[in-house]
């Protein structure tokens, strides 16, 4: 891949092997959401067996070999998780990812830019209807909960607006839970997740660890991917798909 990435890889191409059959899957998966064709995916297995670095690759080849379909990528793992420092972490990091690919400025998506006015520029500059929106109603946000819906609906917004696609790749999703507001209530992060996945142009691919409570509490009871009642697998070469 060379220089080519956002998010950087972990694992040398050297031995990066024996993943071609579950990368090349997640790469029909993405570029087969402009027809409609993508659902939201997980994909669970033992932790230190690779799931992140597929993930890696393959939001960076979206990022830079195609052009129709937005990739977003967000990893959980050692984030702030009380809702008011994850809630712009999440926003901005979509913000950066999505301009960027937009603008083709790789070093919009990595830089660490949270003025809402350059974002705000920005849309009004490309006349992106659905970031004004979303720019708009964050700057409206006046208590927690406010900013942790737009932040975590915020790419299926845009979609909804813009008919556009954006495909939204979260790493270590089995954190979700942990998310508490500042007086520690649950702030509802699964369910708010549920809605934001319902949709065909906006489906999300989540990887968990299997032991850490995401197929149990997550998969098998349906509340994050659409609702539904999923099997999974615990196993590196298979990843589980879930209709919405």
């Amino acid at each position: 891949m060379d220089k080519n990435w956002i998010i950087k890889p972990i694992c040398p191409d050297a031995i990066f092997t024996d993943r071609e059959d579950v990368f090349d899957l997640f790469w029909k998966t993405i570029t087969g959401a402009p027809k409609l064709t993508t659902i939201s995916t997980a994909f669970v297995g033992l932790r230190r067996f690779g799931k992140s670095e597929i993930f890696r690759r393959a939001f960076n080849k979206a990022y830079f070999e195609q052009d129709k379909v937005v990739p977003i990528y967000y990893n959980f793992e050692g984030k702030n998780l009380v809702s008011k420092g994850f809630a712009p972490d999440y926003f901005f990091n979509f913000l950066r990812q999505y301009f960027g690919f937009l603008k083709k400025d790789p070093s919009i998506a990595m830089g660490k830019e949270i003025s809402l006015s350059y974002y705000q520029n920005l849309a009004q500059e490309l006349q992106d209807e659905g970031a004004e929106k979303i720019l708009h109603w964050w700057s409206q946000c006046s208590n927690e909960d406010d900013f942790m819906e737009i932040a975590i609906k915020g790419p299926k917004l845009v979609t909804d607006f813009n008919e556009n696609f954006i495909v939204v790749f979260l790493d270590e999703f089995q954190d979700v839970i942990k998310i508490r507001n500042s007086d520690g209530l649950d702030p509802d992060a699964v369910g708010r997740y549920q809605e934001a996945v319902e949709v065909p142009h906006c489906p999300h691919f989540i990887t968990g660890s299997t032991g850490l409570c995401l197929p149990k509490y997550v998969l098998i009871s349906g509340e994050m991917l659409g609702g539904q009642n999923p099997p999974y697998k615990d196993s590196m070469a298979e990843t589980m798909t879930v209709a919405n």
